[in-house]
């Protein structure tokens, strides 16, 4: 559970389907030229180059804007998941109702929102324990903690959180793991 910032976002990341340019250079297959094409004069070549950029850069530089608008959407989608985990929690009267609700919920967004980011692969599945196990468990552990695992507040309190989660015992974190997991093939 501690991981699943870290884990929303590379699994956001990974969804990309479309390999770098110097890859997709290397992989293009050669054309022949025409042996009957004159060669173009210096002032033409001269001309050409001028209004062209290189191929290589105009790749690197789609590259990058590609990679900066998945970044963007990556953003658009942790805060959407943010959003959805405060207001279903508003609903919920205790921390570990609270937690369980945002973490419905923003898994919920998470899961549309990485199939609108690319059709490549579908998301990762989290198992979530049904609400009175979860709350079971959640109960055990510290006010803390339960403050903690909620999804949005742990995002907004990340400094807070870290250590407080870390300075679990072995059954407490083995609890957290079973309140909500990422689904492993």
């Amino acid at each position: 559970m501690r991981s699943l910032v870290s884990s929303l976002l590379l699994l956001s990341l990974a969804c990309s389907a479309e390999p770098p340019a110097r890859e997709r250079a290397a992989a293009a297959p050669a054309t022949e030229e025409s042996a009957e094409e004159a060669p173009p004069t210096p002032r033409a070549a001269a001309t050409a180059m001028e209004a062209t950029p290189a191929p290589a850069a105009a790749e690197e530089r789609r590259d990058l804007n590609d990679l900066q608008a998945r970044l963007r959407a990556v953003g658009e989608l942790m805060q959407t998941m943010r959003e959805a985990a405060a207001e279903a929690a508003e609903g919920e009267s205790t921390l570990c109702g609270q937690a369980h609700a945002a973490m419905v919920a923003a898994v919920e967004a998470q899961q549309e929102g990485i199939r609108s980011l690319s059709n490549t692969r579908e998301p990762d599945r989290w198992l979530i324990a049904e609400r009175a196990r979860y709350i079971e468990l959640c109960e055990q552990l510290p006010e803390d903690a339960q403050r903690c695992a909620r999804f949005d507040y742990r995002l907004q309190n990340g400094r807070e959180c870290g250590p407080i989660m870390e300075a679990l015992s072995q059954a407490q974190k083995d609890a957290m793991e079973e309140m909500a997991h990422r689904e492993r093939p």
